[in-house]
This record gives structure tokens, C-alpha cells and sequence, in this order.
């Protein structure tokens, strides 16, 4: 059983082959994303993540702008696409400023990731969630079965509140995939 309720990039792909994607998906669903403001951000999110790596080996930064294609797909706004690809940067990150080089209401909705008050901090936790449970195989079985009870004690709940039930959907499948 493998359904999939948003887009999905195929695993392996390049941070540039994401961007691409990422221009894709907006287009489809008819995202105006100014070229010059998504290629800086874009630029500023590869060297918050510099020298770092998932589990799987790949460039950590794949892991964002994967977030971004996912925020993409569910129309949300181009500030809040670009926001998404600093989902980890406080906590996964290298140290750097990202508030001089982001717009600010880019910036804003960044500073608000933490505390997941406003309805664009919280899709970007969800997204960022959703590819998370999307590449969880590269956890040991206790890591994915701790994931997966977060998930649904903590994601699921804001997953119902926001009322998207695409991303409802699938993060329940991927929920119960590991949940015992």
C-alpha cells in the first residue's frame, strides 16, 4: 500500500533538480514565484545547511526545498514556499543571518516556526513532517515508531485543525505504517 496524496520527488535528487521541481509545482498550481527572490532564497537556504547530511547521505538542504515542493503543491503562498526551506535551519542549520538576506515577511513567517502560532508556520511543520514520515527508512525501528507516535499525537491533531485533508490523509497512511 503506498498511496500518496501530494507530489513526491523521486529520492537522489539534486538540490538543482529540486529547485527545477520546485519552479514546476508552483507553476502548476499557479504559484507567481519571482525568479530573482526564489533563486536568493534558494541560495541563502544551501548555506544555512552547508557540510551537512540526512541519514540517508544526502545534501541536507534537499530536505527543505523538498518542504518547499510539498507548500508548493498545497498553494500556500510564494513567502511561506520560501520559508519552508528554512524549516530546520535553528536547529539543523549552520550559524548564519538569514533576516539580512530573506524578505521580510519571509523572515517573519521563519521567526514564527518555533512557537507554530500562525497557520503558515504550522503547514511548514506539517510539510516538513510529511517528508520526514515520507523518508523515514533510513530510521531503526524504534526511531520509526517514535516518529510515528509523535506524529499522530502532535501533527495529526494541527493536520485536522488547518482542515487540509490531503495532508491529513497521508500522514494518517504513513502514520499507521509505523504505529503500534
Amino acid at each position: 500500500m503506498n498511496p500518496i496524496f501530494l507530489n513526491t520527488t523521486k529520492t537522489g535528487m539534486s538540490k538543482e533538480e529540486l529547485l527545477e521541481q520546485l519552479k514546476k509545482t508552483a507553476a502548476e498550481n499557479g504559484i507567481d514565484m519571482d525568479e530573482k527572490v526564489l533563486g536568493d532564497v534558494y541560495r541563502t537556504a544551501c548555506r544555512a545547511y552547508e557540510g551537512k547530511t540526512r541519514y540517508s547521505g544526502e545534501e541536507y538542504v534537499t530536505h527543505p526545498i523538498n518542504v518547499s515542493i510539498l507548500l508548493a503543491d498545497l498553494g500556500t503562498e510564494q513567502e511561506t514556499i520560501l520559508a519552508g526551506m528554512f524549516c530546520d535551519a535553528a536547529i539543523k542549520g549552520n550559524e548564519t543571518n538569514p533576516e539580512k538576506e530573506l524578505p521580510p515577511k519571509v523572515w517573519n513567517i521563519v521567526q514564527q516556526l518555533e512557537e507554530q502560532k500562525a497557520n503558515e508556520a504550522i503547514l511548514i511543520k506539517l510539510a516538513e513532517r510529511l517528508h520526514n514520515m515520507r523518508t523515514i527508512d533510513y530510521l531503526d525501528e524504534n526511531k520509526k515508531a517514535a516518529k510515528a507516535k509523535e506524529t499522530m499525537e502532535i501533527y495529526m491533531p494541527l493536520a485536522r485543525k488547518l482542515n487540509n485533508q490531503k495532508l491529513t490523509d497521508e500522514l494518517n497512511d504513513l502514520v499507521l505504517r509505523y504505529y503500534v
